[in-house]
């Protein structure tokens, strides 16, 4: 199904059936791809020490009632090589099974409007500039939604 997300440069049609991705979804060259949960459950792919969704450039959003199940280490994130990508949620109940956070804003923008939260370590990572030229400061808006921390990191606390 990942692939077909990605062969249009808008893609909107409410999901009809539960989907499972096998592979990570990422964005690029401009798409904006709208996921409408429409009542059904998004699981994302098992990637491991990566993200199972980069932006690069375009735009993600995702909204509609349904759940998206993040399995990996890593859920959502904006490229760092970039300030091209951006992530909109506006619904959707998202749950990080083994995630240390849900989404990472290296780049780029994420806004969250809306929906449920539920992740490990944390829910939403801001990263700072860290002065190296490598990681330039994003964005990250929260204007709504419920967050939930359930563990915590021996290196550091948890956080929203």
């Amino acid at each position: 199904m990942s692939s077909k997300l990605l062969e249009y440069d808008k893609y909107v049609k409410p999901f009809e059936a539960d989907i499972e991705l096998k592979q990570a979804l990422v964005l690029d060259n401009g798409k904006d791809v709208v996921i409408n949960l429409n009542g059904h459950t998004l699981t994302m792919a098992k990637i491991t020490n990566n993200y199972a969704a980069v932006v690069k450039n375009g735009m993600l959003t995702v909204e509609g009632e349904g759940n998206v199940i993040v399995p990996g280490l890593y859920g959502f994130g904006t490229a760092s090589d970039t300030t091209t990508g951006h992530i909109v949620i506006n619904g959707g109940n998202f749950v990080g099974q083994n995630a240390d956070y849900l989404f990472a804003c290296y780049n780029g923008s994420i806004t969250i409007n809306g929906g449920s939260f539920t992740a490990n370590y944390c829910v939403l990572n801001n990263f700072p500039d860290d002065g190296n030229d490598n990681i330039m400061t994003g964005t990250a808006i929260v204007n709504g939604g419920e967050f939930t921390v359930t563990g915590e990191d021996e290196e550091y606390p948890s956080s929203v």
